[in-house]
């Protein structure tokens, strides 16, 4: 296999690996909707992995297919780095794919469709008569696929400083805080997640009254005073926080 088509592969498992370990760790971080959001901007680069499997078959319909891939995933990734919010909980996916999916697919596309990768592609009987392939641009292709997974790590681990950082996050607030919804959703429904914020914040929607342990009771917080007010939030895995909405 042609140094060219061997790179192309390094880099397509490397942006499905990071698509992969992204929407693991999100998950890990109690962050459901992230990581769908994740998996969305992924789907095409996988699918793109499962075809690299086939490169050693030599057929032009698997570089066809593989093209397809890599550019549907051209405008996945270009669309995840302009439709998200940088303050949204989603601010991985903002990173990666983004423009570093945008990169890989650049890179997948130009190694695919160099002299060597069409020989290959072409089959059996005119890559023999296309031997003797050129040491030093190998030696180009090496270094340049080195330097783009580098920069594909780093994007990476920013993506995961970004959502582990000291910012306003979904992280579980305390008892005494005062939250709203991730990207203004309301704090009351069931699929958003809490955003600690100052309760001056003209984002503030209720205030951690307490934390109780989700034994499986219903409406554990009518124990607390103004009952009739808490609304319970049970979308951290083991802890239900009791709120008091305001409005």
């Amino acid at each position: 296999m042609p140094v060219g088509v061997r790179s192309a592969q390094v880099v397509v498992f490397l942006m499905a690996g990071i698509g992969v370990i992204g929407t693991v760790v999100l998950i890990g971080l109690g962050h459901p909707i992230a990581a769908g959001a994740n998996t969305q901007g992924y789907l095409f680069s996988w699918a793109l992995a499962v075809t690299a499997c086939f490169f050693g078959r030599r057929r032009r319909s698997v570089r066809i297919t593989a093209t397809v891939f890599a550019v549907l995933e051209g405008f996945v990734a270009l669309g995840s780095a302009a439709a998200v919010d940088p303050d949204a909980e989603v601010a991985l996916v903002r990173i990666s794919p983004g423009p570093i999916g945008v990169l890989a697919v650049i890179a997948v596309l130009v190694l695919l469709y160099r002299p060597s990768a069409r020989t290959w592609f072409a089959g059996p009987g005119i890559a023999s008569a296309h031997r003797g392939p050129d040491v030093a641009a190998g030696r180009r292709v090496r270094l340049s696929v080195l330097v783009g997974a580098l920069v594909a790590v780093l994007g990476g681990g920013l993506g995961v400083w970004w959502v582990l950082g000291d910012r306003n996050t979904a992280a579980t607030p305390a008892v005494g805080d005062c939250v709203g919804g991730t990207n203004g959703s309301d704090v009351r429904s069931s699929y958003t997640e809490l955003l600690t914020v100052g309760c001056s914040d003209p984002a503030v929607q209720a205030k951690v009254i307490a934390d109780v342990p989700d034994t499986g009771k219903s409406s554990p917080c009518r124990q607390f005073e103004d009952a009739v007010k808490l609304d319970e939030y049970d979308g951290i895995d083991g802890r239900i926080l009791c709120l008091r909405v305001f409005g």
